[in-house]
């Protein structure tokens, strides 16, 4: 589940994440920030529970798609088989900027 504040204020929903074997830590979203087609990936150090979005541009949302471009950094934790994570992203539209922060819990 992901718990969201962004510019139209606080939203919820599921998201599927998954972890890369070939790219070892390393994580794909598939709704990232709630957008249909949001495949965006973040790194993870495992020893330090850092989270690294790099800079990268995806087509999502509603038709017609714009390029979004996201980037950010949080934190994770996987405790006693519970996994969270706060990230706080910037997400750029058409030039325009929004920071938000997401909190993912499994």
């Amino acid at each position: 589940n992901v718990s969201e504040v962004c510019g139209g204020g606080p939203s919820t929903y599921i998201d599927t994440i998954s972890y890369s074997d070939v790219q070892n830590g390393r994580i794909l979203f598939t709704r990232f920030a709630n957008y249909l087609n949001g495949a965006v990936y973040a790194d993870i150090n495992i020893t330090g529970g850092t989270v690294n979005i790099p800079t990268q541009s995806v087509v999502c949302g509603q038709a017609p798609a714009p390029t979004r471009q996201f980037s950010g950094n949080g934190t994770y934790s996987n405790i006693g088989g519970v996994f969270s994570m706060s990230i706080t992203y910037t997400e750029v539209t058409n030039g325009t900027s929004t920071t938000c922060t997401g909190a993912y819990t499994k």
